[in-house]
C-alpha cells in the first residue's frame, strides 16, 4: 500500500515515476549497466563496500532502482 501512495503523491507533484517488478530488477540492471545478469551481485559489493554496513537487499534494490532512473 505504501509503494501506492508514494506513486500517486509522485505523480500528483508532476514527478516521472516508474515501477519495475522485483522478479525483473536485476536483469532490467544489467542490461542498464551492460553486465550479465551473473556479474550484478559483484557490481553491487563493490559499489556498497565504501559504504560501509549496513548494506542491506534493500539498500541493494534501490541502488539498482537508481540506477535505472538514471538510465
Amino acid at each position: 500500500m505504501f509503494r501506492a501512495v508514494i506513486r500517486g503523491s509522485s505523480e500528483d507533484l508532476g514527478l516521472d515515476v516508474f515501477q519495475v517488478p522485483a522478479p525483473e530488477l536485476v536483469q532490467r540492471a544489467a542490461r542498464a549497466l551492460g553486465l550479465s545478469k551473473d556479474a550484478v551481485p559483484d557490481f553491487l559489493t563493490k559499489v556498497g563496500r565504501p559504504l560501509g554496513p549496513p548494506w542491506t537487499a534493500d539498500h541493494k534494490a534501490a541502488t539498482l532502482a537508481a540506477l535505472l532512473a538514471l538510465s
